[in-house]
């Protein structure tokens, strides 16, 4: 077993089944997922796409607006991460309808007439 192939496993044993385990950018699910996306380029495995999607859908599905707005740990995280999946061709659709529900949380919490 190579470094690599343990490092894998031990990326991927934190995040197993872990609905604690965070969705953001930096430290979550996210990031994670760009790395297996460019992991399953690089090493041209089926395998590691699989878990990016996998990784992205728990994403997706944890969205929720309560979240916080910042890059790191929020919404605006969230929306950077999916543009560059988008723009780097790892999985496709139209920017603008991909993160709308995204978009209007995150105006919603920095509108200065919000409710």
């Amino acid at each position: 077993m190579t470094q690599m192939d343990v490092l894998n496993s031990k990326l991927l044993s934190s995040v197993d089944d872990d609905a604690t385990y965070p969705i953001d950018l930096t430290n979550g699910k996210l990031g994670l997922c760009i790395y297996y996306y460019y992991l399953s380029r690089w090493e041209e495995k089926e395998e590691f796409k699989q878990i990016a999607e996998k990784l992205l859908d728990d994403v997706v599905s944890h969205l929720s607006e309560t979240m916080n707005v910042t890059v790191e740990t929020g919404l605006a995280g969230v929306a950077i991460g999916i543009s560059y999946l988008v723009k780097e061709k790892f999985i496709g659709g139209e920017i603008n309808k991909v993160l709308e529900d995204v978009d209007n949380s995150i105006l919603k919490k920095t509108s200065i007439f919000s409710v």
